[in-house]
């Protein structure tokens, strides 16, 4: 697992590959493709889209990130 910064979350979003967060609580949020992920402009709140629901994620209780594989097509 990496440290998570909001460095290393940016180059994980740029490097355009699937990852999950590890929060505080001992939850996981699984992130499929970057692009289902934004930030606001004041780097405090992330926002995961899955399905019909956005999960807020306060980027001060993540502790750690890890890439994951890639979904198969068609998935």
């Amino acid at each position: 697992m990496d440290t998570m910064t909001i460095k290393a979350l940016r180059e994980t979003v740029a490097s355009r590959r699937p990852f999950k967060l590890f929060m505080a609580d001992g939850r996981s949020v699984e992130v499929p493709h970057p692009e289902f992920v934004a930030m606001e402009p004041g780097e405090r709140l992330l926002y995961v889209h899955s399905g019909e629901k956005t999960e807020t994620i306060d980027l001060l209780l993540v502790v750690s990130m890890e890439e994951t594989k890639p979904l198969p097509l068609g998935s």
